[in-house]
């Protein structure tokens, strides 16, 4: 069980990773280990296993051997018993995982001899875990806890394979460890990714606020904030290989990052049961797409940042330790919750921005923007390429501008911007009360439009406002409207031919239809379409070769 109360908290809400898939990538899974043992679908070899209790998919990457071993004193069994292990049904150990509902995809990539057979180029081997084939739905996130040793926090190929398929699979979360090699500048590739997270190792117990003495720091080459989240990673108990139903100790990012993966699973599932935005369980508001972006956005903005003497932003540690009690909101807290994925963005010279009250000053404002990049080139410095500026205005006209920090909180009426980040973020510990703003601008996007996602934590009010005075000139947008009738419509503006594709899901992500798929040209295209479909919430999905929006519809007699 989790050791600090924060997350014991959100178990006891009922937040424990159900109806979730999270994946690893790692040196095998001892399965016979009652924290993954399911005896009507022993797994003795690698395969699909949909109704397996734990185990959905254990896969070979080429050249990988089946099974754990004592080459990486069984890595992977311990791995993925923090990342989601259960015994429930077999033994009563607390050394359960961190979203102990969720199910495991894994992907064994050791051979017999626990080297790892993965190319530096990762597409394929993201290929293998996103597409979830034999599945009947893509697995959106995955964690490695290994990587390349990096001595200059250089950008290199595997970082560039890994941003250019995120960018490509936005709903697509990785995080990699950073390394155990101590020392500035070490962060292991691909962890130098810039749309990853990456997670650094803390001390355990009561003291989880110092970092651990291996930790990789960064900054990277480019001086990009990494690693970007801390979580324990020092003697960690977890499952022993070749027992079944032994634990031991071990240390290390690698530990660190399955439970930061875990951690993760519990904000989908909190997201997916509807607590957003009331605080308590509401299928109606279920949130079934969920951007990598958004998902990025709400575990930084949960940091805390009492880590031994550093000072946030900071290279050894990034934003902070990892803590869900700090950005999920339930009826009856008085910090509360603003979260917002926008899949349209904007392009260079636009701008959006959005409104909401602070109504208790004592509570510090903390906000985290994220977006997801497209590759640069292996070596690049600096390697970010669609440049988004976010300023935070006060209701007195104090502005903030993103990362811009001094004694571990936003510095007011900067002069600089953030030019290298992926993620932009602010605090102000006594924040004035009344409305303030936040705006999102295309400073270079030349892969325009930049989608975004934010998380508004703090004394405020649960729904932020969408300000429509100076309407942003959107060259490409999708209007879907309520179904009435049983009759979806659908407004659809196209600066240039596009393929457009529009398909339809119900709330368990599964296709029931589809609508669109075809070049359409130039123009605007107002499209009526009967859903014959039981009564129900579904979602459409509208995309085209450089765009994709999720839309909630509600089908009804």
């Amino acid at each position: 069980m989790p050791s600090d109360p924060g997350a014991r908290r959100i178990w006891y809400s009922g937040i424990k990773g159900a109806g979730t898939v999270l994946s690893t990538t790692d040196s095998g899974i001892y399965t016979s280990h009652q924290q993954y043992y399911d005896s009507a679908y022993p797994i003795t070899a690698p395969g699909i296993f949909p109704n397996h209790r734990k185990i959905v998919a254990y896969k070979l990457y080429s050249g990988a051997a089946f099974g754990d071993n004592s080459y990486n004193y069984w890595h992977g069994t311990h791995v993925n018993c923090t990342v989601a292990g259960n015994d429930t049904t077999l033994g009563t150990s607390t050394r359960d995982g961190m979203a102990k509902e969720a199910k495991i995809y894994f992907v064994d990539i050791a051979n017999a001899s626990g080297g790892l057979v993965v190319p530096t180029n990762l597409a394929p081997m993201y290929d293998t875990i996103y597409l979830g084939r034999g599945l009947n739905y893509n697995i959106l996130q995955h964690s490695g806890s290994w990587g390349w040793g990096n001595s200059s926090g250089t950008y290199l190929t595997q970082d560039a394979s890994t941003d250019a398929y995120i960018y490509a699979h936005p709903d697509f979360l990785n995080l990699y460890a950073a390394g155990n090699e101590s020392n500035p500048r070490t962060i292991r590739n691909p962890g130098i990714s810039k749309n990853v997270i990456t997670v650094g190792a803390l001390q355990n117990g009561t003291a989880s606020n110092q970092i651990a003495s291996f930790s990789s720091r960064g900054y990277t080459q480019d001086r990009r904030i990494k690693p970007n989240v801390m979580a324990p990673g020092e003697n960690i108990y977890s499952a022993q290989g070749n027992t079944t139903n032994g634990y031991w100790a071990m240390s290390g990012t690698s530990m660190a990052t399955p439970a930061t993966n875990g951690s993760i699973g519990l904000i989908r599932h909190y997201l997916l049961a509807g607590y957003y935005p009331s605080g308590a369980a509401n299928p109606a508001d279920s949130i079934k797409y969920q951007s990598a972006a958004l998902l990025r956005a709400m575990a930084i903005v949960s940091c805390d940042p009492n880590i031994g003497s550093f000072v946030v932003p900071d290279s050894n540690i990034g934003w902070g330790r990892i803590d869900l009690d700090s950005v999920l909101y339930f009826t009856g807290d008085t910090r509360k919750l603003i979260i917002k994925d926008d899949t349209v963005g904007v392009r260079t010279g636009e701008s959006k921005t959005d409104s909401f009250a602070v109504t208790n000053s004592s509570i510090p404002l903390r906000i985290a923007v994220a977006w997801t990049d497209t590759a640069a080139a292996p070596n690049a410095n600096p390697t970010l390429v669609n440049d988004l500026n976010v300023t935070l205005t006060a209701p007195n006209g104090t502005y903030y501008r993103g990362n811009q920090y001094s004694g571990g909180q936003s510095v007011a009426n900067p002069t600089t911007w953030d030019n290298r980040n992926v993620e932009e973020c602010f605090r102000v510990n006594n924040p004035v009360t009344g409305v303030w703003r936040l705006t999102i601008s295309g400073q270079n996007v030349p892969n325009g439009p930049m989608g975004f996602a934010y998380a508004i934590t703090g004394g405020i009010g649960t729904v932020g406002i969408e300000e429509k005075t100076g309407q942003i000139n959107i060259k490409d947008n999708f209007i879907c409207n309520t179904v009435t009738n049983r009759v979806l419509n659908v407004k659809i503006v196209l600066s240039t031919q596009k393929l457009v594709m529009m398909q339809v899901y119900d709330s368990s992500g599964r296709l029931v239809e589809q609508i669109l798929n075809q070049k359409m040209n130039a123009g605007e295209y107002q499209i009526s379409h009967r859903l014959n479909l039981p009564n129900g919430i579904y979602f459409v999905e509208l995309r085209t070769d450089n765009f994709k929006q999720f839309n909630k519809v509600v089908v009804l007699h």
